[in-house]
């Protein structure tokens, strides 16, 4: 009887194997009037079959095997490939903020360079500056960072979500060393469930008066009042005097004081923790002065940026500083 033999070599790192499957293959069965014959012969072969498949599956709980030893005990997964354009690294489409909006990379490092050049324009942001990114997510805004001011810049990211931190710190980090990211492990209903509740004690793992700069891209659109200002009561520690913050942020007259997912606004459908908290504009204001900030400026009906897809929402840019002096006396600014 001819014989079928299948060889594969398989290659997971260091270790290596060599799997053979010999299997039968039965010559063609004449048919004849012996119907007694003809069901020996059929059965001969689904008996033949079934052996051949409980070889296969062996062989396949073999191969398992071998790729959970290649991948110290676990089962891995290839990493998602980083995208290459106009010179820039960005994070795969499945690690970007935003959803179907990011995932076009023309479109992604448009938007990138865009709100950079806002923050060198409007806050100042320039070589030998130290910036805070809160809330920094891939490192969109570091990318246009990187290509707008270059490598002189202290820039500092925080994000509570751990996958797209990873991303940043592996890829962008070892190229351009003063661009650090750092994971904050706190609860975020919709990025980070399982963290730590906000004490209201928090502080940023940075020092008094680090920073010339703070900026938070659709972070306060995600975070309810008591989280809020803790944000900028810390704000207000880690900034230098006349240190500036942009923000956005949902904010509306004649509305509730917040709300969290306000049906119909902006004509969008938002569902899912914390996808819209909107606020009433005095009440949030309120926040930002109990802190000791100072309302510089403020930008109705602004997009984040006007590179994005025209059907992104609105949000309100608010331009904030700490002005010389005590907490105190800020307050009565």
């Amino acid at each position: 009887m001819p014989r079928l033999q299948i060889d594969q070599k398989l290659a997971f790192g260091k270790l290596k194997a060599y799997v053979k499957l010999d299997a039968g293959v039965g010559e063609a069965v004449p048919v004849t009037g012996d119907s007694g014959h003809l069901r020996r012969q059929i059965e001969n072969l689904r008996q033949r079959n079934d052996r051949l498949s409980e070889r296969v599956e062996r062989q396949a709980r073999e191969l398992k095997t071998l790729r959970r030893k290649a991948g110290g005990g676990k089962s891995r997964k290839e990493e998602p490939r980083s995208v290459f354009v106009d010179g820039a690294v960005l994070p795969p489409h499945d690690a970007r903020p935003c959803g179907p909006t990011y995932r076009d990379d023309a479109l992604y490092l448009r938007s990138a360079d865009h709100d950079a050049k806002r923050l060198v324009e409007r806050l100042g942001v320039r070589p030998g500056s130290s910036l805070l990114d809160v809330g920094c997510g891939p490192g969109r805004l570091a990318i246009g960072l990187i290509r707008q001011v270059g490598e002189d810049l202290d820039y500092h990211g925080v994000d509570v979500n751990a996958t797209w931190l990873g991303w940043a710190k592996s890829n962008l980090t070892p190229a351009h060393p003063r661009y650090k990211f750092t994971r904050l492990d706190v609860k975020s209903d919709r990025y980070n469930p399982s963290g730590a509740t906000l004490p209201e004690d928090f502080r940023f793992p940075f020092a008094d008066e680090s920073f010339d700069s703070i900026c938070l891209f659709s972070v306060f659109t995600h975070m309810m009042p008591d989280d809020v200002r803790v944000y900028l009561r810390d704000f207000y520690r880690i900034l230098r005097p006349g240190g500036r913050v942009l923000a956005t942020a949902f904010l509306e007259d004649g509305v509730p004081e917040v709300e969290e997912n306000p049906a119909g606004y902006l004509g969008q459908n938002w569902s899912g923790p914390l996808h819209c908290v909107r606020y009433r504009r005095s009440f949030f204001n309120a926040m930002i002065r109990e802190a000791g900030l100072k309302i510089e400026r403020e930008d109705s009906n602004v997009k984040v940026s006007k590179e994005r897809d025209p059907n992104e929402t609105y949000q309100r840019h608010l331009y904030l500083s700490k002005p010389p002096g005590n907490r105190e006396s800020s307050e009565r600014v």
